[in-house]
């Protein structure tokens, strides 16, 4: 997984949030089944910490190997101030306004039901956390920097998708 994300962020840097997001969103999976697992929760927490000191050790070593140049870049350097241009002048809200207005209220208000139904099945409670927490990251991270055109809907897609099919799961086991 870790040469994957490294790959993902060579390839193309909007995908950064997508990495970045889905990161934030495993460490709440984490933490979320430590709070619902009482038994066997150091063993879960150990392990989890060396996964994820294994992967980054495995990305920083491969990125100072082969892009040692890339990798100092993206450290020293501010992307705010390098990417000004492309934020459009927008406010945070206006920008966020522009997700919900480009998927459309009826989307949002089907994954507000993924939410809650995912949170009222105690199975489905640490992945609901994973995702929304994906979402909203990924989300924040690139209005922070970017204005979200198509091409940077397409990092969030994944995680709206995965709150949406939570209804869709539901009602068919219901038949």
């Amino acid at each position: 997984m870790a040469v994957l994300f490294v790959l993902l962020v060579i390839q193309n840097r909007t995908l950064t949030y997508l990495v970045v997001g889905f990161l934030l969103g495993l460490f709440v999976y984490a933490v979320a089944v430590i709070y619902e697992r009482n038994r066997a929760r150091m063993l879960f927490v150990r392990n989890f910490i060396i996964s994820f000191i294994y992967m980054g050790l495995l990305d920083l070593g491969i990125m100072l190997i082969f892009f040692h140049g890339l990798f100092m870049r993206s450290v020293f350097n501010d992307l705010k101030t390098a990417y000004s241009a492309y934020g459009g002048g927008l406010s945070m809200m206006q920008k966020l306004y522009s997700v919900i207005d480009y998927h459309g209220v009826v989307v949002f208000l089907w994954i507000l039901a993924g939410i809650l139904i995912g949170l009222s099945r105690k199975k489905m409670r640490p992945y609901v956390c994973m995702l929304v927490t994906w979402l909203v990251a990924s989300t924040v991270a690139i209005c922070m920097i970017l204005q979200m055109n198509n091409h940077q809907m397409y990092v969030i897609i994944i995680p709206m998708t995965m709150l949406m099919l939570i209804p869709v799961e539901y009602f068919y086991a219901r038949k």
